[in-house]
């Protein structure tokens, strides 16, 4: 019982943090309402790009977990609390609304809780038995238990003399470590059950979104979508299939980034063909593309080759050619991340693990 209302606890800090985050984006949204589901969305990719950027420097430099956990804690309680002095009316507007909607459409919003609520029991009490469970898991017990980043062996424990570059850049299991040492929850709860939590959660927000556009105020029409969509993932488990991934591995980046990142994609597509692409959008748009390459080394080629199938097109179709380089800005993070990739495969350098 004690568990269970931590990870309560956990998931709605984590959705607190990403509602800071993602608020210094959507409040340039000046002709829309205030929208939590799109703040919470874009808040979390925000927020592991900015991760990512805090990391990656000090991994190279082998600084200590310990560092980092303070460095972290530190400017994330900076940003949240710079975040509720400028945004606390726009919050306080959205409890409002939130209510109000919840009023008019109970019945909705009861299905659309428990369809979530369903899908997190099952999948959180799932038995993951692959290997690589035993990595991401074992990543991030091996970091905090070593107080150091990627350095030691997560199978064996041994000490490696350069870091792995598949893994390098996929920030994802280190601020999971980061969050086990400022917390001391136990690694495998915060990975099993918190994130994965999470992952469900946001999986059903962005086909909520999706739905949204598709059949506006039509809210049964959106619960079907979002049931039969929870139904394809629990009835389309083969191999290497994103439900696949969503069910059986969800605490891995690849499992973001079938079930998140791609149907993000998809809708922003939506939105730039109805002629929501002012800036904002964009730039959205580049952080969750910038923030999927530190969930997973995966998404270094899949978003900017999605990018390309959703937007080259696009811009043909509308006519709108300011769309290619900010195309091509947001493919620029995981082109980027693939060049870095390819040239350690190609021994063009290594980052080693000691000071030589």
């Amino acid at each position: 019982m004690g568990n269970t209302i931590v990870c309560i606890g956990m998931i709605i800090i984590n959705f607190i943090l990403y509602l800071a985050f993602g608020s210094f984006l959507t409040r340039f949204l000046k002709k829309e309402a205030f929208s939590v589901t799109l703040t919470l969305f874009v808040g979390f990719f925000f927020y592991y790009s900015l991760f990512s950027i805090v990391c990656v420097p000090m991994m190279i430099r082998l600084r200590p977990l310990s560092e980092l956990s303070k460095f972290w804690g530190g400017l994330v309680i900076f940003i949240v609390l710079l975040s509720f002095l400028f945004h606390w009316k726009m919050w306080a507007g959205a409890a409002k609304g939130i209510g109000e909607f919840i009023k008019g459409h109970w019945i909705f919003f009861l299905c659309a809780v428990a369809l979530s609520i369903v899908q997190v029991v099952v999948i959180v009490n799932a038995y993951h038995f692959t290997l690589d469970a035993t990595f991401y898991v074992g990543t991030v017990s091996t970091s905090v238990y070593t107080d150091r980043m990627n350095i030691f062996n997560p199978y064996t424990g041994a000490w490696q003399d350069h870091f792995e570059l598949r893994y390098f850049f996929a920030t994802y299991p280190i601020h999971d470590a980061v969050v086990c040492q400022i917390t001391g929850i136990h690694p495998l709860i915060e990975t099993k059950t918190i994130m994965s939590s999470v992952v469900v959660l946001f999986t059903n927000i962005i086909y909520y979104k999706i739905a949204s556009e598709l059949w506006g105020e039509k809210k049964g029409s959106i619960w079907m979508m979002m049931f039969f969509a929870a139904l394809i993932h629990f009835h389309y488990i083969t191999i290497f299939t994103s439900a696949n991934f969503l069910l059986t591995r969800t605490f891995e980046g690849k499992a973001i980034i079938g079930n998140v990142v791609l149907p993000a994609l998809f809708y922003f597509f939506i939105l730039f063909i109805r002629g929501k692409d002012s800036l904002i959008y964009w730039i959205m748009l580049f952080f969750i593309c910038a923030g999927s390459n530190g969930l997973s080394t995966t998404a270094n080629m899949l978003v900017p080759a999605a990018l390309g199938i959703y937007l080259f097109p696009l811009t043909f179709i509308k006519k709108k050619w300011t769309f290619i380089p900010k195309c091509l800005a947001c493919m620029a993070p995981g082109v980027v991340m693939m060049l870095l990739y390819v040239g350690y495969v190609k021994g063009y350098y290594v980052l080693y693990t000691y000071i030589r």
